[in-house]
């Protein structure tokens, strides 16, 4: 079964139900926000690395298939597999952010090299949202940031990379003017 779809008259391209399936299942938004009591949670929904660690299981012996038709193709899925199922599957399952109404606590990055922050709204002064242009080999690229301005002096900055503290930006806002802490927008 296919589904196709007509343009100005024009026949476009017929799609494969699954493929049509795989594109929405991909696009419908991938995480997941739970309340418990004052406790909101932000993590990946549970097939995202799932389908990660199925996607890394599958590459391997599909690559040791190729490697006679296409060798780059093929040895680099049977080395990329391993890494997509036993690295970064868990690292999207352990990906976590908590807010409630004393502080935040964001659980991220790669298994085994996690940056953890654990700040209560008592130590923060202000709130400060920043973007940043680097230069990289394939041309520059912004990056945000959430700057933490401590009472202590000092500041934390962390970076706001994935959907997860995307999401959580939100909660943190608000818990944040709750508080009457000063948020400002500067990207």
């Amino acid at each position: 079964m296919t589904i196709s779809n007509r343009v100005s008259g024009l026949k476009a391209i017929r799609w494969p139900s699954w493929v049509m399936l795989l594109l929405l299942s991909a696009t419908a938004g991938c995480v997941r926000e739970t309340t418990d009591g004052g406790k909101e949670v932000f993590q990946y929904q549970l097939w995202a690395p799932l389908a990660m660690l199925v996607a890394g299981a599958a590459a391997a012996p599909i690559g040791w298939f190729l490697r006679g038709h296409s060798a780059r193709l093929g040895w680099g899925l049977l080395f990329l597999g391993p890494v997509f199922a036993l690295a970064l599957a868990p690292s999207l399952y352990l990906e976590r952010t908590t807010v409630d109404g004393d502080g935040f606590h964001i659980r991220s990055g790669i298994w085994g090299s996690t940056a953890a922050f654990d700040l209560n709204f008592s130590q923060i002064r202000s709130l400060r949202f920043i973007s940043e242009e680097r230069s990289t080999r394939r041309g520059k690229r912004t990056e945000h940031f959430m700057v933490c301005h401590l009472t202590s002096g000092g500041e934390t900055k962390i970076a706001v990379n994935n959907d997860v503290k995307r999401a959580a930006v939100r909660a943190i806002v608000r818990r944040a003017n709750e508080r009457g802490i000063p948020v400002a927008d500067q990207t």
